[in-house]
């Protein structure tokens, strides 16, 4: 029976981390976008695993006994923030790494006080740092980091330094090769912004009400204005009282569309698209499903559908 056990035991883990894995470095990313990100960096250096797969929410994701494993032997975990998948932190792995604490203050958005206009609503409890000396983002004035910067490639981009130097620390013997494959990431970054300039150059200035305010760093890079979300905390369907006032706040923003995002529940949107008589167009801020599997997939297509539901009217 015993030996039964430890083989059943090393199935799951070899299923897991295949043999040819243990030369490398073992790196995981808690979802999509932080494992795109990261792909595009380590390439075929390190052994790389997401756990939050493609088309769920990395608000709400629960991890599972094979998520554990991958926590357990990781050389390093790397997440987006304590405000978006905060699940990691509460993990009590030592080697967790917060992208949003790698990301330059310069290119960073906040929420604002009164977050159920502008922003989710979180704990303020503070974090203790990690082992590599990272503070979380509750940083001395306080206020919180929006995590969703991934949706502009400039801060992407702005993130690249910081990041390579981290994973220089864990794994300096790719020190080069990750230091080049950024360069060329930064590069196809820079072509891809001239892209998503030239699609939605002749929306600047439009109103977008959006299903959850996870696109306020791609409106602000490409100077549209966000005028308010439906569920501004994650999973929290809104009242009927505040369902009412949003639909008067849809009105008055003069937003010729509602988007809605995969991840999150359609009912509430149906239901103030139709009162406030707008289509829905439906975006994506995770991706790794077909046709969006890389970064740059992913933010053209999300270009495009701002550019789609924008140009019918």
């Amino acid at each position: 029976m015993k030996n039964i056990i430890i083989f059943l035991t090393t199935a799951i883990f070899l299923t897991v981390f295949p043999q040819n894995t243990f030369a490398k470095n073992t790196f995981v990313a808690s979802n999509n976008p932080t494992y795109m990100i990261l792909t595009e960096i380590v390439g075929t250096k390190a052994a790389l695993h997401r756990l939050v797969p493609p088309g769920a929410s990395p608000h709400t994701y629960a991890p599972t006994a094979s998520d554990m494993l991958k926590l357990n032997t990781a050389d390093a975990v790397f997440y987006i923030s304590d405000h978006l998948d905060a699940w990691v932190a509460k993990l009590g792995s030592s080697k967790i790494i917060a992208l949003t604490t790698l990301l330059p203050k310069a290119n960073r958005m906040y929420f604002g006080e009164k977050h159920s206009h502008e922003g989710h609503k979180h704990d303020h409890a503070g974090h203790k740092h990690d082992n590599d000396g990272h503070k979380h983002d509750n940083e001395k004035d306080h206020r919180v980091v929006d995590p969703h910067f991934w949706t502009d490639p400039q801060a992407v981009k702005a993130l690249l330094p910081a990041l390579v130097k981290t994973l220089t620390k864990l794994d300096p013997g790719n020190a080069a090769v990750y230091s080049a494959n950024a360069k060329a990431f930064s590069k196809r970054l820079d072509l891809l912004h001239i892209k998503c300039q030239k699609i939605l150059k002749p929306f600047r200035g439009e109103s977008i009400f959006l299903f959850h305010p996870s696109f306020r760093y791609f409106l602000k890079r490409y100077n549209m204005v966000y005028a308010g979300a439906i569920e501004t905390s994650p999973g929290k369907e809104p009242t009927m009282k505040t369902t009412s006032r949003i639909i008067k706040k849809i009105k008055a923003s003069g937003t010729k569309a509602l988007f809605t995002e995969p991840q999150l529940p359609k009912g509430p949107a149906k239901v103030i698209a139709e009162a406030a008589n707008l289509k829905i167009f439906v975006l994506d801020p995770v991706g790794g499903d077909k046709g969006k599997k890389k970064y740059s997939d992913l933010i053209l297509y999300n270009a495009k559908v701002f550019a789609r539901a924008l140009k019918r009217y």
